[in-house]
């Protein structure tokens, strides 16, 4: 199926306009099965301009502020809904999040009252008039960055509201398609095929005024075979990540006979007879590749050998003394092969760049990253296996990232967490470094190459849980601008990782560093022909060994 706007020779793009700001547009799923010989080929959308009226959200200004500074008194910008509107009596108040901006619209860059954030979530919301809405803080939640004339973004996310939703299809391709606003991501892909979005644009309508794009991501891709092609976009001012591809890993329930175990497992996850599935620890120690699947319980369903959403798999021979319950599992269909994301623009999003959360020889190139307030390029994987857990995210291996441009990481809103330009590792196993690391080392082979990294809240690069690394002419400008973590300042870091070559990198900082990089946990690091300047001169490119093996 193709849906299209106007012809390539004509002006302008068909409108759509979604009069519901809690739902999506289009659900394109495969209702015959998910094997790899019956997935039908997915549509292809050219040429169309999607918007709300009324919008998923609201914006506004802060007027007034209680004692505590915990009760706001919003006056909602003209053209925006209230919050008795539909956008938000659909959820109950603490699900609704907001963030803090500057009176002109710019997001606030740090917070210093005491308090470290400006996310925000609410025990309560009413409006008090059509255009003016009281707000009080859920417990637990800070009020730094709260002040009158500063503005607030209210978002709330809605579950199954995604602009654009697939499951088992193939190639499901968008192209030129413009996004102004979403009640959920713009473009969700389940276990799909090689997804396509090229030449498309999620940003603020133009002149509208807008804090925001997006409520949520903007294209996710879960447990494909193939991973997406991302490829000449334009992503500005997201809610959430922009571009993710993830492998939702599955956790062993219990065993149900010598060869069956039950699983906790995702929406998007695939296994079918004759997949060999890869297991780990809860910490994500890799134990390795199963005996083969011999037959599939279907969720809801029955025991088949098609390659389906699994409740239970059975395997070809015993496997009670290779798992044990709360062990991780990855099949061949959840790997987001060769994802590629290249030639992006994106643009002071209030998330990272791009995060993959499982991608098996992927590659991440020639993208311009300007400004976010957490990590920039993030492999990660999850460290909190836990059955009936079903957001596990999986490890990455043979992923190429190079020739970005990377600037202003955690640098634009509040920092999140310890922004770096690209970072890799598992997240919930280490603490801050110099602590010891708690987890495996499950990615292999990552190369970082010809990266320049301008400003960065962080580190530059910090690489931890990953076996095979290989960091090539790279360069690292004035990283640790804001210092959010224990850790001195440095423009590389390396922890719990074997087996890395550092080579032709240059570090460079107007200001004082404590060094080039440091190491911990970490064995077989080689360093050739490396530099390292503060204010123009040269300083010894070295790794410090910041704990004793």
């Amino acid at each position: 199926m193709t849906i299209a706007g106007p012809p390539p020779a004509a002006e302008g793009t068909a409108e759509v306009v979604l009069t519901d700001p809690t739902r999506g547009f289009l659900l394109f799923r495969n209702r015959r099965g998910a094997t790899a010989t019956d997935r039908p080929q997915g549509p292809t959308i050219r040429d169309l301009t999607i918007r709300h009226d009324p919008l998923p959200f609201t914006q506004g200004r802060i007027v007034d502020l209680s004692a505590d500074r915990r009760t706001i008194t919003l006056a909602v910008d003209d053209g925006f809904p209230n919050v008795d509107a539909a956008p938000f009596t659909a959820h109950e108040p603490l699900v609704i999040s907001a963030n803090v901006f500057t009176a002109d619209g710019a997001r606030v860059k740090r917070v210093t009252e005491d308090a470290r954030s400006n996310f925000k979530r609410f025990a309560r919301i009413d409006a008090i008039d059509t255009q003016t809405a009281e707000l009080r803080l859920a417990d637990g939640i800070e009020p730094g960055g709260l002040q009158v004339d500063r503005r607030l973004a209210l978002i709330p996310r809605h579950q199954n509201a995604t602009l654009f939703i697939h499951a088992d299809v193939t190639e499901p391709t968008y192209e030129r398609v413009r996004v102004h606003s979403t009640a959920n991501f713009a473009f969700e892909f389940n276990a799909c095929d090689r997804p396509v979005v090229r030449d498309c644009v999620v940003t603020p309508a133009p002149n509208s005024g807008a804090l925001v794009a997006t409520n949520a991501d903007g294209v996710h891709c879960n447990n494909c075979p193939r991973g997406p092609l991302v490829e000449g976009n334009t992503f500005r001012r997201t809610s959430d990540d922009p571009i993710v591809a993830d492998t939702e890993l599955m956790a062993v329930r219990e065993f149900l006979d010598d060869q069956t175990v039950a699983v906790a497992a995702d929406f998007g996850t695939r296994v079918g007879a004759g997949d060999r599935l890869v297991a780990a620890t809860p910490s994500l120690e890799r134990i390795g590749m199963l005996p083969a699947v011999d037959a599939v319980d279907e969720r809801g369903g029955g025991i088949t050998d098609d390659a389906v959403n699994p409740e239970s798999v059975t395997f070809t021979d015993s496997v009670r003394d290779i798992l044990e319950v709360g062990d991780a599992l990855v099949g061949p269909r959840m790997r987001n092969r060769e994802a590629v994301v290249r030639d992006n623009t994106v643009e002071a999003t209030r998330a990272r760049y791009v995060r993959f959360g499982g991608v098996a020889g992927g590659v991440i190139e020639r993208n311009r990253f300007l400004g976010t307030n957490a990590n920039g390029i993030e492999l990660d994987a999850s460290g909190d296996i836990r059955p009936g857990f079903s957001d596990l995210k999986g490890w990455s291996t043979d992923v190429r990232i190079r020739d970005n441009d990377i600037r202003d990481t955690g640098l634009v809103g509040v920092p999140s967490g310890i922004p770096r330009a690209i970072v890799v590792g598992v997240d919930g196993g280490e603490g801050l470094a110099p602590d010891a690391s708690t987890t495996g080392r499950p990615h292999r082979n990552v190369t970082l190459s010809n990266n320049r990294i301008r400003g960065v809240a962080g580190h530059g690069i910090e690489l931890a849980d990953v076996e095979g690394v290989t960091i090539d002419g790279d360069r690292i400008e004035n990283p640790n601008r804001i210092p959010v973590s224990d850790i001195a300042a440095y423009g590389i870091g390396l922890r719990n990782v074997r087996d890395a070559t550092v080579t032709g990198v240059t570090v460079r900082s107007d200001a004082d560093l404590s060094g080039f990089g440091w190491r911990v946990e970490s064995e077989g690091v080689s360093v050739s022909d490396n530099r390292f300047e503060i204010d123009s001169t040269a300083q010894q490119a070295i790794f410090e060994q910041l704990r004793e093996q």
